[in-house]
């Protein structure tokens, strides 16, 4: 917290009155009836002294009295270079004596005397408090704030409501009187801050916690805490390991035996971004139309594609992968359209081995459709516009009766300014353009995808892994994934190997994910977290009780109703 300083300019009186030292009482009175605060008393351009309002109430001054008689003589004269010094650099002489300040003309620009030095600053400390107290009540954590002595001196309204202590009961008492497991105070002790820490400050609840030493002029004199309570999410994760496994087992079932199996199953989420994805590839699947598939490296594309594929009428025929950056450019033509030539021991299948024939009546898959080479652009451009095309080693004329996917991990538009790739390929493949979204603008669906690649990678590994730890949760919340939901599978993949308990902890979090994660100060927002995890959880009890809404509630342990509200609450009903 750094250190807040009234400067002279704050406290500076300026309403002041300049008066001859044969001014009287009862004048001074009429003077300062209009809110003249300071009298100044000079002769010549001299300043000889200083009445202030208080000395005009004495009873036992008569109205005929004199300023003169009463005025203060010692003052200090300072020029206005030093208004914005702390006006504690000037004590303890200021208590004795007034402040006068001349500006750059010789005049004067104001006063400080001690007693009305003294009302402002009581003044300005209430207002200040008034700040402060405002600012604490209006933020979403719980704050606390104690003494070198470790005694609590202020507590906002969330601390109460987060462990049910008034703030009028616990200031002025010491910290340790109503918590045993402090990091607070070891802030003082240790003089080191602590940012965005798992803690657990009392049995049953759960935050994460920020405190740093309060400093004044390198003196600790106290510490500030902070506190984002995350019980709820906690709880909910919790609750989700107990009801992952069988959860998994039953829709496993059901996908086996249901006679409408949905492709789309396989990409997780519930992200808005990724249901409008989901929603429009649902659409386009069923028709031949091309697709062109624009995302970031490791969004997806590949499942997207194939998913596709899988829900058109083409899904018992081949799906084809091309990766097009992976072909050497001389090899392009007989990849996909088979050999160039035909020797003396070419077969006919060789013959009729490029992709194109092999995707008959399927899907060609090309991913990075950057990569492809221009004349391979060309002739793709005719077979997608004829739908026939020759094979190097034939004049006959083959069907291409196939579907294509590509995708992109650069701004097609981009692409086509650079002619990189064909202006007739790019609006010929951009029919309907799909955009999965990249993992960092879906973080709501990491805890999902979390515990999805848990469940996998224990299978895998036959180990057995009930849950996660908080910290590890919020770690991965913070992170920015530039690597998306591949980074993310081999993220969790390496943690399963590493750990040998039933729970994964910070300790097999990788290097950089904790490094950034004990950096970030800008978090995620929990309150989404949780109502994320409020949302899986009802869906996956709800498909484990066939819809039954009176079982699903018995399970989640809640009332009918609180189940209800929910599902009404999260867009369910």
């Amino acid at each position: 917290m750094s250190k807040t300083t009234l400067t002279i300019k704050e406290l500076l009186v300026k309403e002041f009155k300049i008066v001859g030292p044969q001014t009287t009482v009862a004048q001074a009175r009429k003077i300062t009836h209009f809110n003249k605060r300071v009298l100044l008393i000079s002769m010549a351009d001299r300043l000889l002294g200083i009445v202030s309002s208080c000395q005009l109430n004495q009873k036992q001054l008569s109205a005929e009295t004199e300023l003169k008689s009463i005025m203060l003589t010692n003052f200090v004269i300072v020029d206005e270079s030093h208004l914005h010094q702390d006006i504690t650099e000037f004590f303890p002489d200021i208590l004795n004596q007034s402040l006068v300040v001349y500006n750059k003309d010789q005049k004067i620009h104001g006063v400080i005397t001690p007693d009305l030095l003294m009302y402002d600053l009581i003044i300005n400390v209430k207002h200040r408090n008034s700040q402060i107290n405002t600012i604490l009540d209006s933020v979403v954590e719980a704050i606390c704030i104690i003494n070198h002595e470790d005694r609590v001196i202020a507590w906002n309204k969330r601390a109460e409501k987060l462990y049910g202590i008034k703030a009028d009961k616990i200031t002025g008492e010491k910290i340790d009187k109503y918590f045993s497991n402090l990091l607070i105070t070891k802030v003082i002790k240790q003089r080191k801050e602590i940012r965005s820490s798992y803690h657990q400050p009392c049995p049953g609840t759960h935050v994460l916690l920020s405190a740093l030493p309060v400093k004044y002029n390198e003196q600790i004199i106290g510490a500030i805490s902070a506190e984002r309570d995350i019980t709820e999410i906690v709880e909910l994760n919790q609750e989700l390991t107990k009801a992952n496994s069988q959860v998994r087992k039953l829709e496993k079932e059901i996908n086996d035996i249901s006679k409408h199996y949905n492709p789309f199953a396989v990409i997780k989420g519930h992200h808005k971004d990724i249901l409008s994805l989901l929603d429009l590839a649902y659409k386009v699947a069923p028709t031949d139309a091309d697709i062109l598939i624009q995302g970031e490296s490791g969004t997806g594309k590949e499942l997207l594609a194939r998913s596709i594929h899988q829900a058109s009428p083409r899904a018992k025929e081949a799906f084809i992968i091309v990766s097009c950056d992976a072909i050497p450019p001389e090899n392009f033509m007989q990849e996909l359209f088979g050999p160039s030539e035909i020797k003396e021991n070419t077969s006919d299948q060789q013959i009729k081995s490029g992709l194109l024939i092999q995707a008959q009546n399927g899907t060609v898959f090309f991913n990075e459709i950057g990569a492809m080479p221009p004349d391979v652009q060309a002739k793709l451009v005719q077979v997608l516009e004829g739908g026939t095309h020759f094979p190097h080693v034939t004049a006959n004329p083959l069907r291409a009766n196939i579907r294509v996917i590509a995708s992109t991990q650069h701004n097609p538009e981009e692409l086509l300014r650079q002619k990189i790739i064909r202006e007739d390929l790019f609006y010929r493949l951009s029919v309907v353009t799909l955009k999965p979204p990249p993992l960092r603008e879906r973080r709501e669906d990491i805890p999902e995808l979390a515990y999805f690649y848990l469940e996998e990678f224990c299978q895998l590994y036959q180990k057995k892994i009930t849950r996660i730890e908080p910290t590890v949760t919020a770690a991965l919340l913070a992170y920015s994934w530039p690597g998306n939901i591949t980074e993310l599978k081999n993220v969790i993949q390496r943690m399963v190997i590493l750990t040998e308990s039933e729970v994964i902890d910070e300790k097999v979090l990788p290097t950089t994910i904790k490094q950034i994660n004990k950096s970030s100060t800008q978090k995620v927002s929990l309150a989404t977290a949780v109502q994320q995890a409020e949302r899986n959880l009802i869906v996956d009890t709800l498909k484990q009780t066939n819809g039954n809404r009176s079982k699903a509630a018995k399970l989640l342990k809640i009332p009918r109703s609180t189940l209800y509200y929910k599902m009404h609450q999260l867009g369910l009903l």
